[in-house]
């Protein structure tokens, strides 16, 4: 048994992101144990043997987060030399992550995350669900973000809502993938999203 199964079992693992950077791979991946669901870390230099970090958020703001339902990890990344690796912004490595909406967090060592908050010491929500559109009801974030020379690109699961909210011209319930483009700058700032 490891120190992690408390939050892996009895449901597993889900949502597995991958991204390399100086040949470490690192994976974030949201630990499922009924109700509760947390991003954890882990990290291998082969692919085949991994060595567990727990909690993304367990150390941030001393613990206020650790038990933050959380999910669904995309660091930011580049292309460079043909392969997509880490990527840092003004010295800080920086994921999207949530599936109610699009959060952030900053890390110095892409083990240790801290969730960015709003002016208020909230999370900062960057992007949520829309009324009338194919995510009307989850922005989950999907694969590592790209960064270009037009911005990040966060590919994203959408899921279109039961209710009014829904887009009519898809049957309630279902998935569609979505797209932001955010700042190079301002990984925090949406620029634009596709409909």
């Amino acid at each position: 048994l490891d120190a992690d199964q408390p939050y892996e079992l009895p449901g597993g693992l889900e949502d597995p992101r991958i991204a390399i950077v100086d040949g470490v791979f690192h994976l974030l991946y949201t630990a499922y144990c009924y109700p509760k669901v947390v991003i954890c870390s882990a990290v291998s230099t082969d692919l085949i043997h991994w060595e567990k970090h727990g909690l993304a958020f367990g150390n941030a703001y001393n613990g206020r987060f650790k038990d933050l339902d959380s999910k669904s990890a995309s660091i930011i990344t580049t292309l460079k030399d043909g392969k997509i690796v880490i990527q840092k912004i003004d010295g800080k490595y920086v994921m999207y992550w949530g599936e109610r909406a699009v959060c952030a967090a900053v890390s110095d060592d892409l083990i240790n995350w801290d969730p960015v908050l709003d002016e208020n010491n909230n999370l900062l929500e960057i992007v949520k669900p829309r009324n009338g559109y194919f995510d009307s009801r989850l922005t989950e974030c999907g694969p590592p973000a790209l960064m270009t020379e037009d911005g990040i690109i966060l590919i994203y699961n959408g899921k279109n809502g039961y209710e009014e909210e829904r887009d009519p011209n898809y049957p309630a319930g279902t998935y569609a993938a979505g797209q932001f483009l955010f700042d190079r700058n301002d990984p925090f700032k949406v620029l634009d999203r596709l409909d």
